[in-house]
């Protein structure tokens, strides 16, 4: 945990962690999930009320990439590389901030429980994603 943290390499990796789990997330719920989805549309929102509440999902989003950026930049080890860092990272982070939440919500949601896993899933490879694009570009701020 040498070095500073550098704000502006923070700030832009933390967009570029965002836009790399939006895209995992569309891609991921659009494309591998999308039939389970149509399966069973009875579950969900209407998509007009959907897209009104889309925001939200952005700012979770947003809030995650931050806070996950910011993270693994005050534990970033100079000298160590940077993916084998976001790896082990996300690996970590992942039953926190994944997990978790599906395991606690499965017994009292009335929905196919095989939803949580799929969910649970996509929040591994969102964490791997970020922590891969964090890896790749974040780098700590040297001492003058």
């Amino acid at each position: 945990m040498n070095g500073t943290i550098s704000c502006k390499r923070c700030l832009v990796t933390a967009f570029l962690v965002f836009v790399a789990v939006v895209a995992e997330g569309m891609v991921f719920n659009n494309v591998c999930l999308g039939r389970q989805y149509e399966i069973h549309k009875y579950l969900w929102r209407d998509p007009a009320r959907v897209k009104t509440l889309f925001p939200l999902l952005i700012l979770s989003n947003a809030v995650f990439a931050y806070f996950f950026t910011w993270i693994f930049a005050k534990g970033y080890e100079s000298g160590k590389g940077g993916l084998g860092q976001g790896f082990r990272f996300a690996l970590l982070l992942w039953p926190v901030a994944s997990l978790h939440v599906q395991l606690a919500q499965a017994p009292f949601l009335y929905i196919p429980l095989r939803f949580f896993g799929f969910w649970a899933l996509d929040g591994l490879l969102a964490c791997l994603v970020a922590g891969i694009v964090a890896g790749l570009i974040y780098k700590p701020s040297t001492p003058s």
